[in-house]
């Protein structure tokens, strides 16, 4: 609560109506403070429950989105989700346990490219090259991706 009052605090226009020598302007700041508690409390509830990280929550999830298993709700999820490496980070870094850092290899041509010829969704695919994953979790991880990722993806643990 006192960090919530002093970023309050902080926000307040200067001039002597918004200073501690006025009266109210406590009161006021603690009226605010207590109305955002129950929001700042959820939102990091919602912060929390962002990775399954034990055996209830991953079940929830299994249910909440219609599957059976790990690897279908991966699926679901990357489906759902996005292509950006921001994306991809949280979720790698949600399933090993700790940050992991990801780059992105541009889209290359792939087979029969000459020069000049045109490039078609048929001849790219999306690299994204991980690192700083824990050894015992590599082999797990990259089970989980191969079942999961779309077909144009490309996923690399470095």
């Amino acid at each position: 609560m006192a960090s919530l009052v002093s970023i309050i605090r902080s926000l307040l226009p200067n001039g002597p109506i918004w200073s501690d020598d006025n009266p109210i302007i406590p009161d006021i700041i603690d009226q605010i403070a207590g109305s955002l508690r129950p929001l700042l409390e959820k939102a990091g509830k919602v912060r929390r429950e962002f990775y399954p990280t034990t055996a209830n929550q991953v079940d929830r999830w299994l249910a909440d989105f219609g599957v059976t298993n790990r690897a279908d709700l991966l699926r679901k999820i990357i489906q759902k989700g996005s292509q950006s490496r921001t994306f991809y980070t949280g979720l790698v870094s949600g399933i090993v346990g700790t940050t992991v850092r990801i780059e992105v290899v541009d889209p290359v041509p792939v087979g029969r490219m000459r020069s000049g010829s045109r490039l078609t969704s048929e001849f790219r695919y999306v690299t994204f090259v991980i690192y700083d994953v824990p050894p015992e979790k590599r082999q797990e991880l990259a089970q989980i991706l191969e079942s999961s990722v779309p077909p144009y993806m490309r996923f690399a643990i470095a």
